[in-house]
């Protein structure tokens, strides 16, 4: 079962933002409304996080010390 674009786009704003609180809520909820695994992590979180590693390479963001 595929999950809507709001939670998608949620997800998504989530892991950018880094709030990994909010981002493993929204995956919960998300898995317990039937979406794929698998799907979850290569349509939502791995683009999610190249941004952030875009962002990262660009000097945009730094990691937490």
């Amino acid at each position: 079962m595929s999950i809507s674009d709001d939670m998608k786009n949620r997800l998504s704003n989530a892991l950018i933002d880094g709030d990994a609180e909010l981002a493993e809520e929204i995956a919960v909820e998300a898995l317990g409304a039937g979406a794929d695994p698998v799907a979850l992590i290569n349509d939502v979180m791995i683009p999610a996080l190249t941004v952030v590693g875009d962002q990262f390479q660009a000097g945009e963001v730094s990691c937490p010390s």
